[in-house]
């Protein structure tokens, strides 16, 4: 489909980490449930602000590029192109602590990164997801009132239902029926935004 990526994470040796999935990022929050899991409330609030695109920071500027033959592992074209979009804008004070108390992220020996890079990724998989719903349904199917249901929402959605089974407030049928009924893309209610956060985040419904 059109507008599809996938983003990689590039380490400081020039390597690129293999393909992250939706599967590995479960696997990586389960981890820090078992490691971290006092700091799981505040990873469902990053989720969160990314699901709603919470202090996010419009920025144009010019990013260096490389048109790679994979197969070959030659580089066929590099420059600088110019790409306006919105980031994630947390403070360095809060990536600091969050990459100390949380530690190194680990797919295997290695490939390591920090709590940041991953959280950063997930953000570039979700903006993904959006452009791949927005072109099906507005360009593809002509839908002029297309309101961004599908997408990081609800990638964000699956993912909060299964922190919230890491930090024992969903019970594993729960979570598992979640994902029979939804055909593997379960929601997750508003009103418990403050149960998986620990209050740090509150829905208000006004009438």
């Amino acid at each position: 489909m059109p507008l599809d990526f996938r983003p990689e994470l590039q380490k400081a040796n020039g390597e690129f980490i293999p393909d992250i999935s939706f599967g590995d990022i479960w696997d990586i929050l389960d981890r820090i449930g078992a490691e971290a899991k006092k700091y799981l409330p505040f990873v469902a609030s990053l989720f969160l602000h990314m699901s709603y695109m919470h202090n996010y920071q419009y920025e144009k500027a010019q990013f260096e590029y490389e048109d790679l033959d994979v197969k070959k592992g030659i580089v066929i074209e590099k420059g600088k192109v110019a790409h306006d979009w919105y980031k994630l804008n947390i403070s360095d004070d809060v990536w600091f602590t969050l990459n100390d108390r949380i530690g190194s992220i680990e797919l295997d020996e290695n490939n390591v990164f920090s709590f940041e890079a991953f959280i950063k990724l997930v953000d570039l998989l979700f903006q993904n997801e959006d452009c791949k719903y927005y072109y099906k349904n507005v360009v593809i199917d002509g839908k002029r009132n297309y309101n961004f249901s599908n997408g990081r929402t609800q990638s964000s959605d699956t993912t909060l239902l299964i922190i919230s089974h890491l930090e024992e407030k969903t019970k594993l049928s729960s979570l598992l029926n979640s994902f029979q009924k939804s055909r593997g893309v379960p929601g997750f209610k508003k009103q418990d935004y403050a149960i998986v956060t620990n209050d740090m985040v509150i829905n208000i419904d006004v009438n």
